[in-house]
């Protein structure tokens, strides 16, 4: 097994992905709106808007989180202004192989 990494930018809340989707003026790599079926069973106790750094999970971290910023940074008022409703992250993934 090789390296995965990956990063990508998450915002939670509650109600519609839509709404995010609206303020930023950018589709999301993934979204769901609290309510909605789960894959599996139930439903989403929560909304999430998710953007992929757009990078090969085998690239470096770094890149990814670079990619974010840049993107973060050319929205960043958008952004700001979904704030106190909505909780922004960005998430790192690793997938390493056990030695």
């Amino acid at each position: 097994m090789t390296n995965r990494e990956f990063a990508y930018l998450r915002i939670t809340g509650s109600g519609s992905h839509c709404k995010v989707t609206e303020v930023l003026g950018r589709e999301p790599s993934e979204a769901w709106s609290e309510g909605d079926p789960r894959p599996r069973k139930g439903n989403y106790q929560f909304m999430c808007w998710r953007l992929n750094s757009g990078y090969d999970d085998r690239e470096p971290l770094e890149t990814h989180i670079e990619e974010l910023l840049y993107m973060c940074n050319a929205m960043g008022d958008k952004i700001r202004s979904l704030s106190p409703d909505y909780k922004v992250y960005i998430t790192c993934v690793g997938y390493l192989p056990r030695k």
